[in-house]
C-alpha cells in the first residue's frame, strides 16, 4: 500500500478490480459545491459535487454549457446536439461517479445545483447486454449515436450490437429514439483482449431478441474510425438479415465504477 496515494476531490477515477466488489472510503470529505474546476481543452476525468441526480443541463452554468460537446461516465455518454438540447441514455449526474467532460476549449467554473433535481431517474449501474452477449467494461470507450432504423418492427425487443473481429464489444437496447452504443477498446488489460483499437471501425449488427434474429445495420454514411472517449452521430440505418455466424462474448464481471 502506498501510503503517499492522495484522492483529488475535484477528480474522477478508474479503479480497475480483478473482481466485483464494494468500495468504501474512509476520511473523505463531500466537495464543496462553490469548488471552481479548471478544464482544459478535450477530455477531463472528473468528479461532480452533487447529493442528487440532476440533469447536466442544470448543473452546468449557461456561459459555459455551449463549449461542452458531450459528458462520458461508465458504459453511458451523453453528447450537446445543439445549444441546450442533450441526448444519450444518461443526461444526468450522480453522486459517486466519475465523468470525462469534453470541451471546445479551456474553462473555468463551479456547477450549479441549486437543490435541483433530474427529471430523469432511469439510471442503471454496470452495463446491460442481452444473454450470450456478453462484453466487459474498459476504461477505453467511445460512443456510437444511431438517429434511426428502417426496416424493422419498433416493438420487438430489439437490441443494437458492436462488434470486431467477430468479439463483441458494446450493446444498447433500441428503443426507437436517437441511442449511444458504447463500444469498448483494449486497454491493455487481459480483459479487453481483442478488443477495438484507434484507427479500426466497429461492425454493428441488430439483435431482435423477439425472433432471435441476428442482422447487419446497413447505411450510406461510412461509420467512423474508433477513438478513446469518442462521440459519433450516426444517422440512418436499415436492418438486413445475414446467416448465424460463431460470437464471441465474455463472461468476466463488470469490474469498474469510476469515482
Amino acid at each position: 500500500r502506498n501510503q503517499n496515494t492522495k484522492l483529488d476531490i475535484e477528480k474522477g477515477y478508474w479503479i480497475v478490480t480483478t473482481s466485483q466488489l464494494s468500495l468504501h472510503i474512509s476520511e473523505a470529505s463531500i466537495a464543496d459545491p462553490n469548488y471552481i474546476y479548471n478544464l482544459h481543452q478535450g477530455a477531463n476525468l472528473i468528479s461532480v459535487p452533487v447529493e442528487n441526480n440532476i440533469d447536466i443541463t442544470d448543473a452546468l452554468p449557461d456561459e459555459i454549457e455551449f463549449y461542452i460537446t458531450a459528458v462520458v461516465t461508465e458504459g453511458s455518454a451523453c453528447t450537446q446536439i445543439v445549444p441546450g438540447t442533450w441526448i444519450g441514455s444518461q443526461c444526468f449526474f450522480s453522486k459517486g461517479k466519475g465523468y470525462w467532460v469534453i470541451t471546445l476549449q479551456d474553462l473555468e467554473f463551479s456547477f450549479e445545483s441549486n437543490n435541483k433535481q433530474s427529471r430523469n431517474q432511469s439510471e442503471h449501474e454496470g452495463l446491460l447486454y442481452p444473454k450470450g452477449y456478453d462484453y466487459n467494461q474498459s476504461t477505453r470507450q467511445a460512443f456510437y449515436f444511431i438517429k434511426e432504423i428502417s426496416n424493422i418492427n419498433q416493438n420487438d425487443d430489439n437490441w443494437i450490437l458492436a462488434f470486431y473481429n467477430n468479439k463483441v464489444i458494446g450493446a444498447r437496447k433500441w428503443n426507437g429514439n436517437m441511442i449511444e452504443i458504447p463500444v469498448m477498446g483494449n486497454d491493455q488489460n487481459s480483459y479487453s483482449n481483442g478488443y477495438i483499437q484507434e484507427g479500426s471501425k466497429p461492425i454493428l449488427k441488430l439483435l431482435n431478441l423477439s425472433t432471435g434474429e441476428l442482422s447487419e445495420l446497413v447505411s450510406d454514411q461510412e461509420i467512423p474510425k474508433w477513438s478513446n472517449n469518442g462521440i459519433f452521430i450516426l444517422n440512418s440505418f436499415s436492418s438486413q438479415k445475414i446467416k448465424p455466424s460463431k460470437i464471441e462474448s465474455d463472461a468476466y464481471p463488470n469490474p469498474f465504477n469510476p469515482q
